[in-house]
């Protein structure tokens, strides 16, 4: 029975239990192509994502790199989890439902991070990042401040399908990818030394990544030139069963990030446990995700 706060205070301290333990026994994969960035008030700014500093040789005055102004600002979210939990049922030696219920919130708060990162990619082709444009768009804008003058570059597939049938499905997939990004230049128009190191496909698309990735021979018997080159990531969140995206995932900022204000964590309430018989656990966090460097991402709808 919850007679005094001693006792309310070891079913909560059970609860919590469980629930740390399922937080801490999830292997996360957004931290493979995500890039977490703490937060400390309800809204960030992002104009300081669009500089991408080189070392250069010191000739007359320092050349500043100068932050674009983008208004790409991203709010954060509340995320919960709460159950009610019945005093007869602890009477009646159930704790241990409860205890089941908390493993399942801390799983589902391991994983929030790794939904919203996915979701985060399935919206990249409609969905605008800093520089005005889809995150995966046709024509982000470089601007050469030095120069007074603007081009562009394209990040997106289109339509096509990740192959590993020919010889031309593939270089017309992962190998216009891995050029596209590798031919990435700064607004000085140096290269910016980037490579698509990662590969991240739905389920439905592991035999066909994997073969690019791994194998010696692509279905058609040619020798595939992709073997090694990257590696693999099934993400088992995305929507989509058909697009594919190639990152690098050895960037400072990667493409998409995980805006943390704060992480998951537990509450407890015993308000109703007087009129109503019932305690109130639950779990908490705060954050959202945002866009990061489109110069480090490559995708296609493919379909």
């Amino acid at each position: 029975m919850l007679t005094n706060k001693a006792s309310i205070s070891a079913v909560f301290k059970s609860l919590n239990a469980a629930f740390n333990n399922a937080l801490r026994g999830v292997a996360p994969t957004w931290i493979q192509y995500a890039t977490k960035i703490p937060s400390n008030t309800s809204v960030e700014e992002y104009d300081w994502v669009s500089a991408f500093p080189r070392m250069r040789v010191w000739l007359g005055d320092k050349q500043v790199s100068q932050l674009k102004a983008s208004n790409y600002t991203v709010k954060n979210k509340k995320y919960e989890s709460t159950i009610e939990i019945k005093e007869d049922d602890l009477d009646d030696d159930k704790l241990g439902a409860y205890k089941a219920q908390a493993t399942g919130a801390g799983i589902s708060a391991a994983e929030l991070p790794d939904m919203i990162a996915a979701e985060m990619l399935d919206a990249v082709f409609d969905t605008i990042c800093w520089d005005g444009q889809y995150m995966v768009d046709t024509d982000h804008p470089i601007t050469d401040f030095a120069n007074d003058s603007t081009t562009t570059y394209s990040n997106d597939g289109g339509t096509t399908a990740l192959s590993a049938t020919t010889i031309t499905g593939a270089q017309n997939s992962i190998g216009a990818a891995l050029s596209a990004m590798g031919g990435q230049k700064s607004d000085e128009g140096r290269p910016l030394g980037i490579e698509g190191n990662l590969l991240i496909v739905p389920p439905a698309l592991r035999e066909t990544a994997n073969l690019l990735a791994t194998s010696a021979r692509l279905f058609d018997g040619v020798t595939n030139p992709y073997k090694g080159l990257f590696k693999v990531l099934v993400n088992k969140w995305l929507t989509s069963t058909t697009a594919w995206f190639v990152i690098d995932d050895t960037l400072p900022v990667k493409p998409i990030i995980w805006q943390e204000r704060r992480a998951a964590h537990t509450v407890q309430d015993d308000g109703d446990k007087f009129m109503k018989g019932v305690l109130h656990w639950g779990a908490e966090a705060r954050g959202v995700g945002a866009y990061g460097l489109p110069q480090g991402i490559y995708g296609s709808a493919g379909a």
